[in-house]
């Protein structure tokens, strides 16, 4: 059952699928996310869960990336969203 629970997940990984590594301000940005530093919450949180990466840049900038067991689930994701879409019609 995706629903309203997962929707912010899905949201998360897409965007970071989409544009690779974000900080957590930058990413806040694109997703629409308030209050900003509630992000570095939320992405600390995907990370915990095995979603994410966690990285510095040079400059010590945290930066987060989609890792591969985050893919798998944005895709298992997808695809559970597409079939309650069908079912419901």
């Amino acid at each position: 059952m995706t629903g309203h629970y997962n929707a912010l997940k899905i949201r998360a990984l897409e965007i970071f699928s989409r544009c690779g590594w974000l900080n957590p301000v930058a990413w806040s940005v694109v997703a629409g996310f308030h209050p900003a530093r509630a992000a570095y919450s939320y992405l600390l949180h995907l990370h915990r869960l095995g979603l994410l990466l966690r990285r510095h840049n040079a400059s010590g900038l945290l930066l987060y990336g989609l890792s591969k067991q985050g893919t798998r689930r944005l895709l298992w994701l997808q695809q559970l969203r597409q079939e309650r879409r069908g079912a419901s019609v």
